[in-house]
């Protein structure tokens, strides 16, 4: 989930201090080895919710598995766009934008999945 939180922030540098061309190549390889442990993250998370919560629907897995969607999805756009058209990072126009969005936007989602996954690992036991 890191590697989604470290794609934005080497694209931030590209647009605000260095336009280098390695940025944007290092968010194309971050974008593509996050989509590949996407599957071992999304099974680390059930093993845990199976384990501590016996598959019973509680309002964490629910919201973490939307975000999970949510997070799946804007990655599928983005690595096709990013395979369609390599140099849309570079100065995107019009709805070109979306995509940066798209990027910027992965970084709260995945703090957020990441708060959900914490909870689901480390539940806090409520005194009775």
């Amino acid at each position: 989930m890191a590697i989604f939180i470290i794609a934005p922030l080497f694209l931030a540098w590209y647009y605000l201090i260095n336009p280098a061309q390695g940025l944007l190549d290092a968010v194309f390889y971050l974008y593509i080895l996050g989509t590949l442990s996407l599957p071992a993250a999304v099974g680390t998370g059930i093993l845990a919710w199976l384990v501590n919560y016996s598959g019973k629907p509680n309002p964490i897995i629910i919201r973490k598995t939307i975000f999970s969607v949510v997070l799946l999805v804007f990655d599928v756009i983005i690595i096709a766009a990013l395979i369609i058209s390599p140099a849309i990072l570079q100065n995107p126009s019009g709805w070109e934008k979306i995509i940066p969005a798209l990027i910027f936007l992965c970084l709260p989602l995945v703090s957020i999945i990441g708060e959900h996954g914490g909870k689901l690992v480390f539940p806090v036991l409520k005194s009775k």
